[in-house]
């Protein structure tokens, strides 16, 4: 998924690990690079009891009994499902962090897909840049999520945002290597 910085790729993503986890039952391994779990949390509540997001966050919820009713069921699967959406805040990762991560997590859970959110350039290449250029930085990380994904037979699904330099141009197929 690409998109611009102002489409929610991020809710995306967590819809997408939320029916994976919790309609299909196969454990979603979800790879946060900025948010916690406490802060996710929030949003995940809301999209499984389908009440605002910001009325879970601030307790108004509360008011309506169906509403109050929904978030504690809500709140009862994600407590009774803790191996199912399997959250790791990892916003300082390397592709080789990431790689024993998921290693370490299909073996103890036997997830079913990775959930990447988001790619950008790690903060060691970041560090590095005078020496690294951004575009073999992703192109390094996203070989490193392709091969993980493969050895491992688990579908890595993750997102970017589009730079300001490419919005309003259009996308091909033939801009994607392999």
């Amino acid at each position: 998924v690409a998109n611009d910085i102002l489409v929610h790729n991020s809710t995306l993503l967590l819809t997408w690990a939320k029916n994976i986890a919790y309609v299909t039952g196969s454990p979603v391994l979800y790879i946060d690079t900025e948010m916690s779990f406490e802060e996710q949390q929030y949003r995940l509540l809301s999209m499984l009891s389908a009440t605002p997001e910001r009325e879970v966050k601030n307790g108004t919820f509360g008011r309506d009994p169906e509403k109050k009713s929904a978030v504690l069921s809500a709140a009862e699967i994600l407590s009774n499902n803790q191996d199912r959406l399997l959250h790791k805040y990892y916003p300082d990762f390397t592709p080789e962090g990431i790689a024993a991560l998921v290693r370490k997590y299909k073996h103890q859970y036997n997830i079913g897909c990775v959930i990447f959110d988001y790619i950008k350039m790690p903060e060691a290449d970041i560090r590095l840049s005078s020496h690294v250029k951004e575009y073999q930085a992703l192109g390094y990380l996203t070989s490193s999520f392709k091969t993980i994904a493969g050895t491992l037979n688990i579908p890595f699904i993750t997102a970017s945002q589009i730079n300001r330099e490419g919005k309003g141009s259009r996308v091909n197929s033939s801009d994607f290597a392999d």
